[in-house]
This record gives C-alpha cells, sequence and structure tokens, in this order.
C-alpha cells in the first residue's frame, strides 16, 4: 500500500558529501544547489540512480530516492601548426582523462624531415604520441608547432674519364650553404 503523506527519505549524494531529507510522498522536491567543480569535470545535471538526467521539481516517490550529480570531464582541442611548413591540418578534439593518438602530421618541407610536434613549453611529442590531460581549461586550445630537422647528403667525388685519383665524400646539409672541396684529381 502507498500511504500519501508519509515521509520518504531524499538523498542528495555529492561523493564525500551526503545530504538527507525527509519530504512527505507525492510532494514535489525541487532542484538543489549545483556542487562546486569536481577536479577537470563540468557538472551537467542530476541523476537518479545514475541512469538519464532528472527534471525538476521531482514528485517524491513511495520509497524516496538518491540524486547523483553527472559529471563530464572537460574538453579542448590541439592546433596543429607547420611551423614553415606546406599543407593543413584539422584541430583535433580530446577529453580530460581520456587518451588518444594525435593526429598525423600532414605538414611537409622540402629537404626537411618531420621531427615531431613542440608545445608552448619545449615538451616534444613524437608523431601519432598518445597523449591525455594537455590542459586543465575547459574550452582550451593547445597549439603543437611541427619541428624539423634539415637533410644532410653525401657528394661522392670521381674523376671521370681520363682523371685520375681519389678524393674524400664531402658531407652537405639542406639550405646550408657550403663551397665544393678543390679538385684533387690528376690528368
Amino acid at each position: 500500500a502507498v500511504w500519501e503523506g508519509l515521509p520518504q527519505k531524499v538523498i542528495v549524494n555529492i561523493g564525500n558529501e551526503v545530504q538527507t531529507t525527509n519530504i512527505a510522498c507525492g510532494n514535489l522536491f525541487l532542484q538543489p544547489a549545483d556542487p562546486a567543480c569536481r577536479g577537470y569535470h563540468n557538472f551537467t545535471g542530476w541523476s537518479t540512480g545514475g541512469v538519464g538526467r532528472v527534471e525538476f521539481p521531482i514528485k517524491v516517490p513511495n520509497g524516496g530516492f538518491t540524486l547523483i550529480p553527472i559529471w563530464e570531464p572537460i574538453s579542448y582541442s590541439v592546433r596543429f601548426d607547420g611551423n614553415g611548413g606546406d599543407g593543413e591540418m584539422a584541430d583535433q578534439g580530446f577529453v580530460y582523462d581520456r587518451q588518444a593518438p594525435l593526429s598525423s602530421n600532414l605538414f611537409t618541407i622540402a629537404g626537411h624531415e618531420f621531427a615531431g610536434w613542440t608545445n608552448a613549453v619545449g615538451r616534444v611529442f613524437a608523431d601519432g604520441e598518445i597523449v591525455s590531460n594537455l590542459t586543465t581549461n575547459d574550452g582550451a586550445v593547445v597549439d603543437f608547432y611541427a619541428t624539423w630537422t634539415p637533410n644532410h647528403y653525401t657528394v661522392k667525388f670521381l674523376p671521370g674519364e681520363g682523371g685520375d685519383g681519389t678524393m674524400a665524400d664531402q658531407p652537405f646539409t639542406y639550405d646550408v650553404a657550403q663551397d665544393l672541396r678543390a679538385n684533387e684529381f690528376a690528368w
């Protein structure tokens, strides 16, 4: 049997704080104050038993109910800067406390190899590195800058037809001006 008007227990459970109130069955329970921020999560509403969101006011049922806050982790994005490279990359969205790989680099620079991403404080990240919690600010944009290493190559000297002797190879770095060695071949 349901006895209208008998006090029912309404519990508001906010983790380390539990508030219990007795309200007559059938009466309306109004929305409590939003709880304070919890770490890097935003409060998004209330649930009874962790299933779905509730709308207020709630008619108090026989047996009462327990309210539990719903928390959503903050979200942010990474913006990729080619740092002089050609191409485009879309921003990548992330959710706090969830690991995800960085997008693969799509930028190129002639004569250079991609060496990873650097953030504003100089930390280097590998292409496709699994990352999480890059910021604690909801909605923030974290800038990553492409890091480039110039290609190195070697010039081999050959005597050609009619020449005699040998010359040591000469190393070069892309975009670094350097004179060729003087001819050491005999004719």
